[in-house]
């Protein structure tokens, strides 16, 4: 394990290191920064948050990196020994889209659990569409299982479905589409990709649209 701070505080009797500007720390796979950690010794556990500048806005949040995952939050807790950690209105990113949650959990089999988050293909902070679930569990290069999902548009709830499988493995294969909106100055706005893909074989596909609406 190595790390890295402007200020380094540790209590031998305690056992407890206490990382403060720039915090920084490696551990095999894992790198995690924040403003201010703090790593207990017996338990291996970790505690992550911003710091606040001179206005009092909470700088250097959290940023919790592994092999293909990263994780952004306002407060982690990760524990070395377990490989299990927990995110407080966390964002993470897999096949290109985004998911936000408040609160994240993941596991050392990089499965990660959300509670009351939202899916999107949208960068934006405020999306212009969305999935919101109760619960999703995400099971990397293969599905993601949402429980209660209501899809929205503009935040404005549209359809509501009690279970939904959304499929995120790489590369081409058969699957239900994620739906989008956009606009553009000959359609204006419009929503498609409601539908579902067949990649049968390498050599030809189809999709079969069930929706895609335009309004001026």
């Amino acid at each position: 394990m190595s790390y890295e701070s402007g200020d380094l505080d540790y209590d031998f009797e305690a056992g407890v290191m206490v990382l403060v500007g720039g915090a920084r720390l490696r551990y095999r796979e894992i790198d995690l920064s924040a403003g201010r950690m703090v790593f207990h010794r017996g338990t291996r556990a970790l505690e992550a948050e911003g710091l606040p500048d001179s206005t009092g806005r909470v700088m250097d949040l959290p940023v919790f990196r592994r092999t293909g995952e990263e994780v952004r939050g306002l407060r982690m807790t990760y524990n070395l020994k377990t490989g299990q950690g927990q995110v407080t209105e966390g964002r993470t990113t897999f096949e290109r889209k985004f998911l936000y949650g408040a609160t994240i959990r993941t596991a050392r089999d990089r499965t990660i659990r959300i509670r009351g988050g939202a899916l999107t293909t949208c960068s934006l902070d405020h999306p212009h569409t969305d999935f919101y679930c109760l619960d999703l569990k995400v099971i990397p290069d293969d599905k993601a299982i949402a429980r209660s999902v209501l899809f929205r548009v503009a935040g404005v709830p549209l359809v509501w479905v009690p279970f939904y499988v959304f499929p995120i493995k790489k590369g081409r294969h058969s699957g239900i589409l994620t739906p989008s909106v956009g606009s553009n100055a000959r359609d204006g706005l419009f929503l498609n990709n409601l539908g579902y893909y067949f990649g049968s074989s390498a050599y030809w596909d189809a999709v079969y649209e069930v929706y895609r609406d335009t309004c001026a």
